[in-house]
């Protein structure tokens, strides 16, 4: 379990590292489609290329039942990145890193009312402290558009239902050790994944600076999706979710700094006590792990 929670908290720290670079590229280049499809096509690169180094230990049983769990991974992935690009083109990077912490909720319904596991009352405190440290780093006294907010939605719902495809993919594949069946099925998913983006770079302005500037978000994530998947195979999927909703707190600091060497048009500065209470918001998050990892469900 350590190197799970391990696993889940560089998670964090990649996945904050990639807000920042979407807010840049969105800043510049104005399209968030742009970035979606050309991160898309770069990441399904890097997972060929990761995956001939487990081609020889990796083995996907292509039965019906596994073709369609790896089909809705793929495309909830797909849809999910378009709608978070769409909601950082409105939301601020240290904000939409807080809210997507809600995930934590939608997965834990998903998990509780839809897989049927009883996650027992102590996970369900924990969800709960999760989720409104979540929502105590994002209140700033800014409001946020009923576009950023559609989208917002749309985005946990449908990274929700890939973490569970994510989980349940681990599950059926076939290989030596932890190591080789995560980074197969991840490299596997976003390969294809890459694969299905190919045909939108005929909808969207080809350009080498913006394929340029997608590079940074693309390895984040794609670095961020590896170290999910490992750590998918050792902890749940509602506990990994607790740990990587740190994020909010690593990109409250990033977004700190940003404000301090006057990048505003990226992260807007805020007063010192709105700081203070994202500070104590982040030691609810660190009290919801707590929680979690000694109940039943962790």
């Amino acid at each position: 379990m350590i190197f799970g929670i391990a696993s889940g908290l560089a998670t964090a720290v990649m996945q904050s590292t990639s807000y920042v670079c979407s807010r840049v590229f969105i800043h510049r280049h104005k399209s968030a489609v742009a970035l979606a499809v050309y991160s898309q096509l770069l990441m399904g690169l890097m997972a060929a290329f990761v995956f001939l180094f487990v081609a020889d230990d990796f083995h996907f049983p292509a039965t019906p039942g596994n073709l369609r769990l790896l089909a809705g991974l793929v495309l909830s992935t797909a849809a999910g990145q378009v709608c978070f690009f769409l909601a950082a083109a409105e939301i601020e990077a240290s904000r939409l890193s807080s809210l997507t912490g809600l995930k934590i909720i939608v997965l834990a319904l998903l998990c509780q009312f839809v897989r049927h596991e009883d996650l027992g009352f102590q996970a369900w405190v924990a969800v709960l402290l999760c989720t409104l440290a979540a929502l105590g780093m994002n209140f700033s006294g800014l409001r946020i558009r009923l576009k950023g907010a559609f989208w917002l939605g749309l985005t946990l719902l449908l990274y929700s239902a890939g973490d569970i495809f994510i989980k349940l993919l681990i599950g059926v594949v076939e290989g030596p050790n932890a190591v080789a069946r995560s980074i197969g099925a991840a490299a596997l998913s976003y390969a294809l994944l890459g694969l299905v983006s190919l045909p939108a770079l005929f909808f969207v302005r080809r350009s080498p600076a913006r394929c340029r500037d997608s590079l940074g978000y693309a390895c984040a994530w794609f670095g961020a999706m590896l170290l999910l998947f490992y750590s998918l195979t050792m902890v749940s999927v509602v506990f990994i979710n607790i740990i990587v909703a740190s994020r909010g707190i690593i990109s409250v600091l990033m977004g700190a700094a940003m404000a301090r060497m006057g990048h505003t048009h990226l992260e807007p500065g805020v007063s010192r006590a709105i700081w203070f209470r994202r500070l104590v918001m982040s030691v609810l998050m660190l009290l919801a792990m707590a929680l979690y990892v000694t109940s039943d469900a962790g």
